[in-house]
C-alpha cells in the first residue's frame, strides 16, 4: 500500500500551500529596490573610484577629519569626547566645531575601513535610507500603490542636492536622506482602541528626536533649519491629503517630544558650538541675494527641474563676495514631477467647476502654513536693502554666506505632491503603472545623460590619507603631530592647495588650514607667532602650538583666542599632540549642558529598551495566540502580508 506522504497529489498540495504563504510581492519589491540602488551607485561611483584617484575638492576637509577622528579613536575609544585636535592650524576645536562629525556613521565606518571606503559606504547607505524612507512613507501614511511609492522613492533617491553635495565633498549633508523617516515617525497612525497609543506616540516622538539629534551631531547644522522646516512642510502638506485622519494635536505633541529629546541629546554639542561662535563670529561676509523675483524664480525652477542655473544666478545676484559654483544649485529632481504637476493642475482646473469640495477651517489654516513655508526660501533670497540688513542680524542666518541652500526644502514636498497627484487624480489612477514605469525610466535617463564634467574635474586625491590610515592600522607608526607644516608651490611661495589639510598624514599640522570657521581665506585666524617647524620650538616662553581651549572657553582658562601653550604646559602639549586628553576648565553652562546630554542619553536608551521589550512581549503574545487559534480552527483565518 502506497504511503499518503509519497502521494504526488498530496505533495503538490503541500508545495502549493507553501508557495501561497510566501510574501512574493514583498520579495519582488525588495529585489527591485536593491536593483535601483545598485544602478544609482553604478551611475555615480566614479565620483569616488576612478582611474585618476580624484574626488571632490571639499573632501580635502572631510577625509583628513575622518583620519583625525580615527587617530583619536585608536588612542581613546569611542566614549571619550574628542574636544580638540592638533591636526589643523596648530590646534583647533573639534567637538565645538559646527561641522565636526566624530559621532556619525561615516566616522564609525572609518573605525572599520579606510576613509575612502567609509565615504562610499555612507553614500550608498544613506541613498538607500532615503529611497526606502519615501517608499514606506507613501505606502503606510498615504496608502499609495506599490508602483507609485516606488516611483516617489526613485525621485527622492536621485535628488541632486544629496548626490552632488556628496560628490563635491560635503559629507555632512548625508543626513538629509533621513527626512522621510522623520515624517513617517511624526505621522505614523495609532489606533484609538489601543490603550498603548499614547506610549506609541511618545516612542515615535523620541525616535524622531534621536534622528534630529543625529543630524546635528553629523555636521548638518549649516542646513538644519531648512531641513527641519522641510519636515514640517511635508507633514502639513500630508494633512491636506489625509483629511480627518490628520491629527494636528498628535503632530504637535510628537514634534514637542522630538525637540525636547534633540535638545537634551545635543545640549553639550550646542553649548560648545555657541561658545566657539561667540569667540569667532563669522558675520563679516555679505549675504548674496537676487535682485528680482523673476530671476529668482527662473533659477529656482531650472535648478529643480532641469539643470543647475548657477551662471544665471551669478549674473543676477548682488553681494557676491564668494563665487557660488555649480554644486550650490544642484537640487534637481528631473522634469518628470513638473510635467505631472502641470498636467494634474490643468486637470483640477478643468474639473474644478464640477467637483467643489468644502474646505474646513482647519484645512484653511494648514494651507496657509504650507504657503508661508513655501515662500520662506524665496523671501530669504530676495534682495531688498532693509531686508538684507535685517537678515544680517538674525541668528544663524547672519553667519551664513548664502541662503540658496534653503531651496532643498522643496525637494521632499515636490516628490510627495507628485505621488499624490498620480495616486489620487482619476486621470492618473487608470495609468499608474505606465506613468510610474515611464517616470522611472526618464529619471534614470536624465541622470545618465547629466553633464558631470564639473565633478570629474575635481582634483583632490585621497591616497595620502588612505596610506596614513593603513599605516596606523597596521601599527607601522603611532598617531602624533610633531611639526607645523605649510605647502610650497612651484615658485617657492606658500600655497593653499585643496590637499593642504593632508599634512596630518605626515604628522604635521597645516599652518594655513582649510577651516571656514576662520573665514575662507583665514581672515579671522589669529596667527600670532605660529610658524613652520617643530611644535616644541620655544618663542618668548611659548611653544609653537596653539592652546585650542582658548578658542572656546578663554575666560575661565585665563587666555584669549589664538594663545599658545606656555613652556610650563609641556605635559599638556605632549598629551595634545599625541591624541591624549589634557585637563582644562569649563564654564558652568558647559558643565550643565554636559550633564543634560548624559542624562538625556541614558534616559533615551532606557526608554527605547523598555519600549522594545514591551513590543517584543506583545508580538510574542500575538504570535502564540494566533498559533492557538490555528490549532482550534485551522484555515478559518488567513493573514496576508503586504509589501
Amino acid at each position: 500500500m502506497t504511503s499518503y506522504k509519497s502521494d504526488p497529489v498530496f505533495l503538490r498540495l503541500i508545495v502549493r500551500k507553501i508557495i501561497k504563504r510566501i510574501p512574493w510581492k514583498r520579495y519582488i519589491v525588495g529585489c527591485a529596490g536593491f536593483g535601483i540602488i545598485l544602478v544609482y551607485f553604478i551611475l555615480f561611483m566614479n565620483f569616488f573610484y576612478n582611474p585618476q584617484h580624484s574626488m571632490g575638492n571639499d573632501y580635502g576637509i572631510a577625509l583628513p577629519q575622518l583620519l583625525d577622528g580615527y587617530y583619536w579613536f585608536r588612542k581613546n575609544g569611542l566614549f571619550r569626547v574628542f574636544w580638540f585636535t592638533p591636526a589643523m592650524c596648530g590646534g583647533v576645536p573639534a567637538f565645538p566645531h559646527p561641522i565636526h562629525f566624530y559621532y556619525s556613521v561615516p566616522q564609525f565606518l572609518t573605525f572599520l575601513t579606510n576613509p575612502l571606503n567609509a565615504v562610499a559606504l555612507t553614500f550608498i547607505l544613506f541613498a538607500a535610507a532615503g529611497f526606502w524612507g519615501f517608499y514606506f512613507l507613501l505606502r503606510r501614511i498615504f496608502a499609495a500603490s506599490v508602483m507609485v511609492a516606488f516611483f516617489c522613492g526613485v525621485l527622492f533617491l536621485f535628488n541632486g542636492f544629496y548626490t552632488y553635495r556628496l560628490a563635491v565633498g560635503h559629507l555632512t549633508y548625508h543626513a538629509f536622506m533621513l527626512v522621510p523617516w522623520c515624517v513617517l515617525l511624526l505621522l505614523a497612525p495609532v489606533e484609538d482602541a489601543d490603550k498603548r497609543h499614547g506610549l506609541q506616540s511618545v516612542y515615535y516622538g523620541v525616535f524622531t528626536g534621536v534622528l534630529l539629534g543625529y543630524m546635528l551631531y553629523s555636521g548638518l547644522q549649516t542646513v538644519l533649519p531648512p531641513v527641519f522646516l522641510s519636515i514640517i512642510l511635508v507633514c502639513l502638506t500630508a494633512g491636506l491629503f489625509t483629511g480627518q485622519r490628520f491629527r494636528i494635536r498628535v503632530l504637535v505633541a510628537r514634534l514637542f517630544i522630538a525637540l525636547m529629546v534633540m535638545t537634551g541629546l545635543a545640549a553639550a554639542k550646542v553649548s560648545a558650538v555657541l561658545h566657539f561662535l561667540h569667540q569667532l563670529p563669522r558675520t563679516h561676509y555679505p549675504l548674496p541675494q537676487f535682485t528680482s523675483v523673476s530671476d529668482l524664480i527662473t533659477v529656482l525652477g531650472k535648478s529643480l527641474f532641469f539643470y543647475p542655473a548657477w551662471k544665471h544666478a551669478q549674473a543676477s545676484m548682488v553681494n557676491m563676495q564668494l563665487i557660488l559654483y555649480r554644486h550650490e544649485f544642484e537640487f534637481g529632481i528631473s522634469f518628470v514631477p513638473l510635467v505631472i504637476l502641470v498636467v494634474g493642475l490643468a486637470y483640477l482646473i478643468y474639473r474644478g467647476t464640477k467637483n467643489r469640495s468644502k474646505i474646513t477651517a482647519r484645512g484653511t489654516l494648514v494651507l496657509i502654513l504650507v504657503l508661508l513655508l513655501f515662500l520662506l526660501p524665496i523671501a530669504l533670497n530676495l534682495y531688498i536693502p532693509w531686508w538684507n540688513r535685517f537678515l544680517k542680524q538674525v541668528p544663524l542666518i547672519k553667519s551664513s554666506t548664502q541662503c540658496t541652500r534653503w531651496f532643498c526644502m522643496y525637494i521632499p514636498v515636490i516628490v510627495l505632491l507628485t505621488g499624490m497627484v498620480v495616486q489620487r487624480l482619476p486621470f492618473f489612477q487608470r495609468r499608474q503603472v505606465l506613468i510610474s514605469v515611464v517616470g522611472i525610466g526618464c529619471v534614470l535617463l536624465v541622470n545618465y545623460r547629466a553633464d558631470k564634467t564639473y565633478y570629474y574635474n575635481q582634483s583632490y586625491s585621497p591616497m595620502w590619507v588612505v596610506n596614513a590610515y593603513d599605516g596606523v592600522k597596521k601599527k607601522l607608526f603611532e598617531p602624533a603631530i610633531t611639526d607645523i607644516g605649510v605647502c610650497i608651490n612651484e615658485r617657492g611661495g606658500i600655497g593653499g592647495p585643496v590637499y593642504r589639510n593632508d599634512a596630518i598624514a605626515y604628522g604635521q599640522s597645516q599652518l594655513l588650514c582649510y577651516d571656514s570657521m576662520f573665514g575662507y581665506a583665514l581672515e579671522t585666524f589669529p596667527l600670532n607667532t605660529l610658524e613652520p617647524g617643530s611644535v616644541l620650538k620655544e618663542t618668548n616662553g611659548h611653544f609653537n602650538l596653539k592652546n585650542p581651549v582658548c578658542y572656546v572657553f578663554p575666560q575661565v582658562n585665563g587666555c584669549v583666542p589664538g594663545t599658545h601653550f606656555t613652556i610650563n604646559e609641556k605635559a599638556a602639549v605632549m598629551a595634545f599632540t599625541h591624541y591624549q586628553p589634557f585637563s582644562f576648565k569649563k564654564p558652568a553652562t558647559q558643565k550643565i549642558a554636559d550633564t543634560v546630554t548624559l542624562l538625556s542619553l541614558m534616559g533615551v536608551i532606557i526608554f527605547l529598551i523598555v519600549c522594545w521589550i514591551q513590543m517584543a512581549r506583545v508580538f510574542w503574545q500575538q504570535k502564540t495566540g494566533s498559533r492557538g487559534g490555528a490549532q482550534e480552527g485551522y484555515g478559518q483565518v488567513r493573514h496576508s502580508a503586504d509589501a
